[in-house]
């Protein structure tokens, strides 16, 4: 029993370390939106997001786009 146990914790623990662009290939990279207010000089930054692929290329091919002081560009590394 406790050997079942053991290899269900470890497989769990296995499918967690995996992310989904980890099983595509790799052209895998974080992006996040960053808002520059040139006002105030302060940066504010979205939540990130992993892309992969076609996903990948469009959020790096994003223009920044500014309305009023505050200016929003893609950021991915």
């Amino acid at each position: 029993m406790k050997r079942k146990i053991l290899f269900v914790i470890s497989l769990v623990a296995i499918s967690f370390s995996f992310t989904a662009c980890d099983l595509l290939g790799g052209d895998c990279e974080v992006c996040r939106y960053a808002s520059y207010d040139s006002s105030t000089g302060s940066t504010t930054y979205s939540d990130e997001v992993e892309y992969c692929g076609t996903d990948l290329v469009a959020m790096k091919a994003t223009r920044p786009s500014t309305y009023g002081s505050v200016t929003t560009s893609v950021e991915c590394y």
